[in-house]
C-alpha cells in the first residue's frame, strides 16, 4: 500500500513502513539500533536468502525424541492416559520444531559494501518486504 508524507522537502511515496523498517521511493530506512538508511539507487545484487538456523539438527532430534518418549510413556500407561502422554508429546514436539524455523535474510551491496538490510522468521513479513522494495526500484529507475 503505498503511502505520502511529507518530507523536508515535499511528499514522499512510502512503500513499506513495519517492523523491518521503511521503504520509500529513495531509501531503505531499518528499524536496527543504528537507524541504517540506504540509498536504493547505490544498492546492487539485491538477493533473498533462507537458511535454517544452525541449530536445526540438534532441535529436529529432540523433537524426535519428545515424540518417542512420549510414545513409550504412553505404552506404560492405561489407555486414556497413554491417549493424553501422546498428545502432549506431539504438541512439545510441534513446538520444538518452531524454533527450528527458517530465517528469511534480505541482503545487498551498498556502495560495494555487504550489508544485510532485513533478517526475519516471518516469511509473509519478508515477502512483503522484498515485495515493496522491487515496486520502489522499479519506479525509481526508467524504462
Amino acid at each position: 500500500m503505498l503511502h505520502n508524507d511529507v518530507g523536508l522537502g515535499g511528499f514522499m511515496t512510502v512503500y513499506y513502513r513495519g517492523p523491518a523498517g521503511t521503504v520509500t521511493e529513495s531509501h531503505f530506512v531499518t528499524h536496527a539500533p543504528d537507524g541504517s538508511a540506504y540509498d536504493l539507487n547505490d544498492l546492487r545484487n539485491i538477493m533473498r536468502v533462507r537458511r535454517r538456523g544452525p541449530r536445526f539438527a540438534a532441535v529436529l532430534a529432540a523433537a524426535v525424541a519428545v515424540i518417542l518418549a512420549g510414545v513409550a510413556v504412553g505404552w506404560l500407561m492405561s489407555d486414556m492416559g497413554s491417549l493424553l502422554v501422546v498428545l502432549v508429546a506431539v504438541v512439545a514436539a510441534v513446538f520444538v520444531l518452531r524454533l527450528a524455523s527458517p530465517v528469511y535474510t534480505l541482503r545487498a551491496d551498498h556502495r560495494d559494501q555487504p550489508v544485510e538490510l532485513y533478517s526475519t522468521r516471518d516469511k509473509v513479513d519478508f515477502e512483503r518486504v522484498c515485495r515493496n522494495l522491487e515496486r520502489a526500484l522499479e519506479d525509481l529507475r526508467p524504462a
